[in-house]
């Protein structure tokens, strides 16, 4: 069966998407013809990534620019993106509109006034969002996305002080048609990207992912849980940007990339709990958000139990905390507006034998002390959990 179309629009780059969005918001069927493939690579959908995927990118295509006279007759190598999304799936993000008296020149050239500035930032106006600055300059409504860098090094901050010394006053907004100064460039970034640190079989990642969320990543370092995520992610069929790598906390590169990280049952099998809150505040954006869920004990601020051996029946359960003394703890490790959301204790019909528990038939009704279940089978308080929120 021949299908046809309105329109079709040749190149699914930036330009060609949107103006195919603005088609089809008017009724009309719309065609995309791109050379590329849909990425959902791991490094395309971090901001710190763009860079390390320019070395040889299957996502790129690379020219030569004519030979240029004020150059020597050198020529330069210019990418092109070649996948669906275009430039803004490839390139540094940095949010610049340029100066007003380029498009005033244009309306010169051209003797068309549609090219002018003061035209041409009515458009702008209306295709940005900006979370930051609100004035008649800049749009709050739009799709595009616009945001401050989530991490600034200190050599930047250096370089911007060090050049108000010599005299270039701050510029806070290099898009308001005053590109003078010294200061810092929006990007073209938003949306919330998500970790989960011991993800498991990546249940909660998959959960994030179908909730909305733009991109997910999960670190799991036993292979036989990242199998049962790859199983799980075949029978949904939905089209979800999640990644579940084998790593542990450690291996991974410090980079403040995520809106928020989960560590799930992870912190009681850290035997330096205070590295591990500072490895994950390291991957946090500025103001991002923690969701840490971790068992916990009765007592007072500073008062935590290290088990002997085992506890109900684990391996490698090195500390837990009183709630007071958690909360010390991630204080202690700059986290802000700390507030415990759920505490509660793991009751058998929770955590049970199933069908698909295999050969290992134990659960927590074999850890627990069958005269009382208030404790494990070692003699300590049987598993409460405490899951907590705060920020970076």
């Amino acid at each position: 069966m021949t299908k046809t179309y309105d329109f079709i629009v040749v190149g699914g780059g930036t330009s060609g998407i949107i103006t195919a969005s603005k088609l089809v918001q008017k009724g009309a069927s719309v065609l995309i013809l791109e050379e590329g493939i849909k990425s959902n690579s791991l490094l395309l959908s971090m901001p710190a990534g763009w860079i390390k995927g320019l070395e040889n990118s299957p996502y790129l295509r690379f020219y030569k620019s004519i030979p240029q006279k004020q150059l020597n007759g050198r020529q330069h190598d210019i990418a092109q993106a070649k996948t669906f999304g275009g430039g803004s799936k490839v390139n540094g993000m940095v949010y610049m509109r340029g100066k007003p008296s380029d498009y005033n020149k244009w309306q010169q050239e051209t003797g068309d006034s549609s090219w002018n500035w003061d035209t041409m930032l009515k458009h702008f106006i209306k295709l940005e969002n900006n979370e930051r600055i609100r004035n008649n300059f800049h749009g709050n409504d739009g799709a595009l996305q616009v945001s401050d860098p989530g991490y600034v090094v200190e050599g930047s901050n250096l370089y911007i002080k060090t050049m108000q010394e010599l005299g270039l006053p701050h510029n806070s907004d290099f898009n308001d048609g005053d590109q003078y100064g010294v200061g810092l460039m929006q990007y073209t970034i938003g949306n919330g990207k998500r970790c989960d640190v011991g993800a498991g079989n990546g249940y909660f990642s998959l959960r994030m992912a179908m909730e909305g969320a733009e991109f997910v990543l999960g670190i799991e370092p036993f292979l036989l849980f990242n199998y049962q995520f790859r199983a799980l992610k075949s029978l949904i069929e939905l089209p979800l940007n999640i990644s579940l790598l084998s790593l542990r906390l450690e291996e991974m590169t410090k980079a403040p990339l995520f809106d928020s990280v989960f560590s799930m049952g992870v912190l009681y099998h850290q035997r330096d709990y205070m590295s591990h809150l500072s490895d994950l505040r390291k991957m946090m954006a500025p103001k991002a958000e923690l969701v840490l869920e971790t068992l916990i004990v009765e007592g007072e601020r500073g008062y935590k139990l290290i088990p002997e051996k085992r506890y109900a029946k684990m391996r490698n359960v090195y500390c837990l905390p009183s709630i007071e003394t958690l909360k010390s703890w991630l204080t202690e490790a700059n986290f802000h507006n700390v507030r415990v959301v759920n505490v509660c204790k793991t009751t058998i019909h929770e955590q049970r034998r199933t069908s698909w528990i295999g050969g290992n038939t134990a659960s927590l009704e074999d850890f627990l002390d069958p005269l009382d279940s208030s404790l494990t089978i070692e003699g300590y308080p049987a598993p409460t959990r405490a899951i907590i929120i705060c920020q970076n």
